[in-house]
């Protein structure tokens, strides 16, 4: 693949799991001696270690599974140079526990270039309660683990570490 004129490789894997969402994985690297690391990064990938910060809360996993949370963002333009910025990021969390992230930012500084930003991840995920604080708790398959804290908005709108996001069905 040429990317911005350099010939750059790309390394795709894809798991299939029964009963859950199929998972595509692409590593793209310049140097071909890395080509093999990318696939065994995809090859090591396994569920994290649970991590309990509370009691599992069913009832507000029910009310996210298989719903897509679109962080609300807004497009940040500089007039006098033509340039902006974007940024996209999506976590779609499925009824089976497992969740897929997708993150695309695009900086443009008009007639000077610009440059994108993409990266997309998986795991599973669950929500817990300690007390009256609720978190979403993301399990990635590199081996870490992510909480934000939840909190529920207007009707459709849900924070994630006081970050807003529109709530969509999958």
């Amino acid at each position: 693949q040429y990317i911005d004129n350099t010939s750059h490789m790309v390394v795709l894997g894809a798991k299939i799991v029964p009963g859950r969402p199929g998972i595509l994985y692409m590593g793209v690297t310049k140097s071909e001696a890395l080509t093999g690391p990318c696939r065994q990064l995809f090859l090591d990938a396994k569920p994290a270690a649970i991590v309990q910060t509370g009691k599992n809360d069913a009832k507000t996993a029910k009310q996210l599974a298989n719903h897509m949370l679109r962080y609300m963002h807004g497009y940040t333009s500089n007039t006098s140079g033509a340039g902006g910025i974007s940024t996209d990021k999506s976590f779609s969390l499925f009824e089976d526990g497992s969740f897929r992230y997708s993150y695309a930012s695009v900086v443009s500084m008009g007639s000077l270039g610009g440059s994108t930003s993409r990266n997309e991840g998986f795991g599973t995920w669950q929500v817990q309660k300690d007390g009256q604080t609720a978190c979403l708790i993301l399990y990635w398959h590199l081996g870490n683990a992510g909480i934000y804290r939840l909190e529920w908005g207007e009707p459709g709108i849900i924070f994630l570490d006081g970050e807003r996001y529109l709530l969509d069905n999958l």
